[in-house]
């Protein structure tokens, strides 16, 4: 991203996170066990792939409109509800360890659950407010026939499955 906003960013939202989730965490009294160690790497694949679904939709419309404001919008409009859908399913799948028999994985799974539900909040309230600070520039675009070779090998993938003559077309 060659810039420090879209850098640090996801990061102060991933701190947050934590932070929060402790935060709740210790306000309902939950022990930390040895479980709880998995908590916070958890978080940060949840918050960073989040971060990154924001920011890139972000500067894909900031290069098509030219106004920062609505890239922000667009940003969080378009990947909000996908976004949401992931940390909904995310939260069901970590309450399903309180179906087990053992007290720290039920502790962990309700942590992790909570943890997901801070992390979308900051994901999507922190995340854009701190993109007002950004002040990102128009890419540079390529000509056709200058695309990078990665763009080219991945267009002739495409090509392939697409190719008529195969079975159910």
């Amino acid at each position: 991203f060659r810039r420090l906003v879209p850098i640090f960013a996801p990061f102060i939202v991933l701190l947050g996170s934590v932070t929060g989730t402790a935060a709740v965490l210790s306000a309902f009294s939950v022990p930390l066990t040895m479980l709880s160690n998995i908590i916070p790497p958890f978080l940060f694949c949840v918050g960073l792939s989040q971060a990154i679904h924001i920011l890139t939709v972000y500067y894909d419309h900031f290069a098509a409109s030219d106004s920062q404001t609505v890239a922000i919008e667009n940003g969080i409009g378009r990947t909000g509800v996908p976004i949401f859908y992931a940390s909904f399913t995310t939260m069901l799948g970590m309450l399903s360890f309180s179906l087990t028999g053992q007290t720290a994985i039920q502790e962990m799974g309700y942590a992790a659950a909570i943890g997901t539900a801070v992390t979308f909040f900051f994901s999507v309230t922190l995340l854009p407010s701190l993109l007002s600070f950004d002040r990102p520039t128009h890419p540079v675009r390529r000509s056709r026939h200058r695309r990078h070779h990665l763009e080219r090998f991945l267009q002739f993938c495409l090509g392939l499955s697409h190719m008529p003559g195969r079975p159910g077309e």
